[in-house]
Protein backbone atom coordinates (compact mmCIF):
# COMPACT_ATOMS: atom_id res chain seq x y z
CA UNK A 1 0.00 0.00 0.00
CA UNK A 2 2.56 2.39 0.80
CA UNK A 3 4.42 2.09 -2.48
CA UNK A 4 1.46 2.66 -4.55
CA UNK A 5 0.20 5.76 -2.66
CA UNK A 6 3.79 7.07 -2.82
CA UNK A 7 3.70 6.37 -6.47
CA UNK A 8 0.49 7.87 -6.60
CA UNK A 9 1.64 10.79 -5.12
CA UNK A 10 4.78 11.49 -7.14
CA UNK A 11 2.54 11.32 -10.32
CA UNK A 12 0.15 13.72 -8.26
CA UNK A 13 2.83 16.16 -8.06
CA UNK A 14 4.57 15.77 -11.40
CA UNK A 15 1.78 17.89 -13.27
CA UNK A 16 -1.81 16.27 -12.60
CA UNK A 17 -2.83 18.17 -9.38
CA UNK A 18 -1.33 21.73 -10.97
CA UNK A 19 -3.07 20.86 -14.48
CA UNK A 20 -6.42 19.94 -12.30
CA UNK A 21 -6.50 22.83 -9.96
CA UNK A 22 -6.16 25.19 -12.75
CA UNK A 23 -8.98 23.07 -14.93
CA UNK A 24 -11.67 23.26 -11.90
CA UNK A 25 -13.46 26.70 -10.83
CA UNK A 26 -13.94 25.76 -6.57
CA UNK A 27 -14.06 29.63 -6.19
CA UNK A 28 -17.63 29.43 -4.82
CA UNK A 29 -17.41 25.91 -2.91
CA UNK A 30 -16.66 25.39 0.49
CA UNK A 31 -16.65 21.46 1.19
CA UNK A 32 -15.20 19.36 -0.69
CA UNK A 33 -15.10 15.58 -0.77
CA UNK A 34 -12.20 13.77 -1.95
CA UNK A 35 -13.06 10.04 -2.50
CA UNK A 36 -10.02 7.59 -2.34
CA UNK A 37 -7.86 10.47 -2.05
CA UNK A 38 -4.95 8.23 -1.15
CA UNK A 39 -1.75 11.18 -0.64
CA UNK A 40 -4.00 13.92 -0.06
CA UNK A 41 -1.61 15.41 -2.33
CA UNK A 42 -5.20 16.50 -4.88
CA UNK A 43 -6.58 18.08 -1.53
CA UNK A 44 -3.84 20.23 -0.70
CA UNK A 45 -3.26 21.81 -3.80
CA UNK A 46 -7.41 22.90 -3.89
CA UNK A 47 -7.19 23.78 -0.61
CA UNK A 48 -3.60 25.88 -1.18
CA UNK A 49 -5.89 27.32 -4.05
CA UNK A 50 -9.23 27.98 -2.23
CA UNK A 51 -8.39 29.00 1.11
CA UNK A 52 -11.95 29.35 2.06
CA UNK A 53 -12.03 25.54 0.77
CA UNK A 54 -12.31 22.67 3.78
CA UNK A 55 -11.86 19.00 1.88
CA UNK A 56 -12.31 15.49 3.85
CA UNK A 57 -10.30 12.44 2.45
CA UNK A 58 -12.31 8.87 2.53
CA UNK A 59 -10.36 6.03 2.39
CA UNK A 60 -9.38 2.99 3.75
CA UNK A 61 -7.57 2.89 7.24
CA UNK A 62 -4.01 1.79 5.91
CA UNK A 63 -3.83 4.68 3.64
CA UNK A 64 -4.90 7.18 5.51
CA UNK A 65 -2.50 5.97 7.93
CA UNK A 66 0.12 7.10 5.12
CA UNK A 67 -2.25 10.65 3.74
CA UNK A 68 -1.71 11.55 7.55
CA UNK A 69 2.32 11.17 7.59
CA UNK A 70 1.99 12.90 4.03
CA UNK A 71 0.44 15.88 4.48
CA UNK A 72 1.73 16.72 8.68
CA UNK A 73 4.05 19.56 7.29
CA UNK A 74 1.12 21.09 5.00
CA UNK A 75 -0.28 23.99 6.60
CA UNK A 76 -3.37 23.17 4.51
CA UNK A 77 -3.82 20.12 6.47
CA UNK A 78 -5.72 21.89 9.37
CA UNK A 79 -8.24 22.31 6.65
CA UNK A 80 -8.13 18.77 5.68
CA UNK A 81 -10.02 15.67 7.47
CA UNK A 82 -9.71 12.31 7.22
CA UNK A 83 -12.40 9.58 7.15
CA UNK A 84 -11.93 5.85 7.40
CA UNK A 85 -14.76 4.02 5.24
CA UNK A 86 -15.30 1.56 2.59
CA UNK A 87 -15.72 3.37 -0.95
CA UNK A 88 -18.01 0.18 -2.00
CA UNK A 89 -20.51 -0.02 1.58
CA UNK A 90 -19.36 3.09 3.38
CA UNK A 91 -20.92 6.79 3.85
CA UNK A 92 -19.64 9.83 2.18
CA UNK A 93 -21.26 12.37 4.29
CA UNK A 94 -23.92 15.29 3.07
CA UNK A 95 -23.86 18.47 1.92
CA UNK A 96 -21.20 18.32 0.27
CA UNK A 97 -20.56 20.76 -2.84
CA UNK A 98 -18.32 19.35 -4.82
CA UNK A 99 -16.83 15.77 -4.47
CA UNK A 100 -13.54 14.48 -6.35
CA UNK A 101 -12.68 11.02 -7.51
CA UNK A 102 -9.17 10.92 -8.61
CA UNK A 103 -7.74 7.15 -10.10
CA UNK A 104 -10.73 5.72 -8.40
CA UNK A 105 -12.68 4.02 -11.44
CA UNK A 106 -10.97 1.49 -13.33
CA UNK A 107 -13.39 -1.41 -13.05
CA UNK A 108 -16.73 -0.34 -14.61
CA UNK A 109 -18.51 -2.48 -12.32
CA UNK A 110 -18.03 -0.47 -9.22
CA UNK A 111 -18.54 2.84 -11.32
CA UNK A 112 -22.30 2.86 -10.92
CA UNK A 113 -22.76 1.99 -7.37
CA UNK A 114 -19.94 4.66 -6.20
CA UNK A 115 -21.15 7.45 -8.23
CA UNK A 116 -24.91 6.58 -6.43
CA UNK A 117 -23.32 7.93 -3.29
CA UNK A 118 -21.66 9.99 -5.05
CA UNK A 119 -25.04 11.85 -5.87
CA UNK A 120 -26.29 11.19 -2.64
CA UNK A 121 -23.28 13.25 -0.80
CA UNK A 122 -23.76 16.38 -3.00
CA UNK A 123 -25.70 19.34 -2.50
CA UNK A 124 -28.12 20.24 -5.92
CA UNK A 125 -25.82 21.70 -8.56
CA UNK A 126 -22.85 20.24 -6.55
CA UNK A 127 -19.84 19.73 -8.96
CA UNK A 128 -18.30 16.26 -10.00
CA UNK A 129 -14.75 15.98 -10.57
CA UNK A 130 -13.50 12.78 -12.35
CA UNK A 131 -9.79 12.42 -13.40
CA UNK A 132 -7.45 9.31 -13.85
CA UNK A 133 -5.67 7.73 -16.30
CA UNK A 134 -7.98 6.11 -19.64
CA UNK A 135 -7.76 5.33 -22.72
CA UNK A 136 -11.43 4.51 -24.98
CA UNK A 137 -11.22 2.19 -27.76
CA UNK A 138 -14.18 4.29 -29.34
CA UNK A 139 -12.77 7.73 -29.16
CA UNK A 140 -8.70 6.97 -28.92
CA UNK A 141 -7.07 7.40 -25.55
CA UNK A 142 -3.43 7.04 -24.25
CA UNK A 143 -1.33 3.57 -24.27
CA UNK A 144 -0.70 4.98 -20.86
CA UNK A 145 -4.28 5.12 -19.70
CA UNK A 146 -4.47 1.21 -21.37
CA UNK A 147 -1.75 0.07 -19.36
CA UNK A 148 -2.46 1.99 -16.28
CA UNK A 149 -6.04 0.40 -15.98
CA UNK A 150 -4.58 -2.78 -16.57
CA UNK A 151 -2.16 -2.62 -13.35
CA UNK A 152 -4.92 -1.27 -11.25
CA UNK A 153 -7.69 -3.61 -11.81
CA UNK A 154 -7.22 -6.63 -14.35
CA UNK A 155 -3.88 -7.61 -12.47
CA UNK A 156 -5.04 -6.95 -8.96
CA UNK A 157 -8.93 -7.87 -9.57
CA UNK A 158 -8.97 -10.40 -12.75
CA UNK A 159 -12.72 -10.55 -13.16
CA UNK A 160 -13.15 -6.54 -13.85
CA UNK A 161 -14.09 -5.07 -16.95
CA UNK A 162 -11.56 -1.62 -17.54
CA UNK A 163 -13.16 1.46 -17.73
CA UNK A 164 -13.53 3.80 -20.73
CA UNK A 165 -14.15 7.21 -21.26
CA UNK A 166 -17.04 6.42 -23.31
CA UNK A 167 -18.29 3.83 -20.53
CA UNK A 168 -17.50 6.48 -17.93
CA UNK A 169 -19.60 9.25 -19.33
CA UNK A 170 -22.43 6.53 -20.13
CA UNK A 171 -22.21 5.98 -16.14
CA UNK A 172 -22.07 9.79 -15.09
CA UNK A 173 -25.09 10.47 -17.12
CA UNK A 174 -27.10 7.46 -15.66
CA UNK A 175 -26.41 8.47 -12.17
CA UNK A 176 -27.96 12.02 -12.65
CA UNK A 177 -25.14 14.33 -13.53
CA UNK A 178 -24.91 16.97 -16.81
CA UNK A 179 -21.59 17.19 -18.25
CA UNK A 180 -19.77 20.15 -18.81
CA UNK A 181 -16.37 19.40 -19.51
CA UNK A 182 -14.90 16.47 -20.82
CA UNK A 183 -11.24 16.88 -21.89
CA UNK A 184 -7.59 15.60 -21.59
CA UNK A 185 -5.99 17.46 -18.88
CA UNK A 186 -2.05 16.64 -19.29
CA UNK A 187 -0.89 14.32 -21.92
CA UNK A 188 -1.38 11.53 -19.83
CA UNK A 189 -4.88 11.68 -18.00
CA UNK A 190 -8.54 13.30 -18.42
CA UNK A 191 -10.35 15.12 -16.41
CA UNK A 192 -14.45 15.03 -16.40
CA UNK A 193 -16.24 17.52 -14.75
CA UNK A 194 -20.42 17.41 -14.59
CA UNK A 195 -22.57 19.15 -12.15
CA UNK A 196 -25.59 17.30 -10.02
CA UNK A 197 -29.03 17.62 -11.54
CA UNK A 198 -31.76 18.39 -9.07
Amino acid sequence: VRLFVHAMDDLGKSGEADALVGCVDLGDCRKLADIGGGSGWYSVAFCRRYTKLRSTIFDRAKTLEITREMISDCEESARIELVETDLLNGSFGEGMDAVLVSDVFYDRMKIRPLLQKVHNCLNNKGILIVRGYYSDPDGGGTRFGAMFGLLVELITNPGSTLATVSGLLEEIRTAGFELLKVSPLTPLSTVVVGIKNP
